[in-house]
């Protein structure tokens, strides 16, 4: 975390401090919501988040989304060596945009 995010959270939390904790109706909704920011919305929120899927299938699809399966061109550079080769069609390397997007396969 560098000193920027630091220095951040602190002018936050001063900003939180005299907007919310002083007025006559605090609530904890409104102090949450000012510790924490802004973010802006995505698109495959609502794919992910109050969803009826079982918990390891939504996992599973937010790490698909995020690129951070352990594809084997991962695995290597954390010196776990496994075949490069992709495991379903055994035409090109087994990374994460050939599984997904070029594998004749998947």
């Amino acid at each position: 975390m560098g000193s920027e995010k630091i220095f951040d959270v602190a002018k936050r939390f001063a900003s939180a401090y005299v907007n919310i904790l002083q007025q006559p109706n605090f609530s904890i909704k409104k102090m949450y919501n000012a510790l924490r920011g802004d973010f802006k919305k995505v698109s495959w929120r609502k794919m992910i988040c109050n969803n009826p899927a079982p918990l390891k299938c939504s996992f599973g699809t937010w790490l698909t989304i995020h690129a951070r399966l352990p594809t084997c061109d991962k695995l290597n550079k954390i010196d776990i060596y496994c075949d490069q080769l992709c495991i379903l069609c055994k035409n090109e390397d087994g990374t994460h945009s050939h599984i997904f997007f070029k594998c004749e396969c998947s």
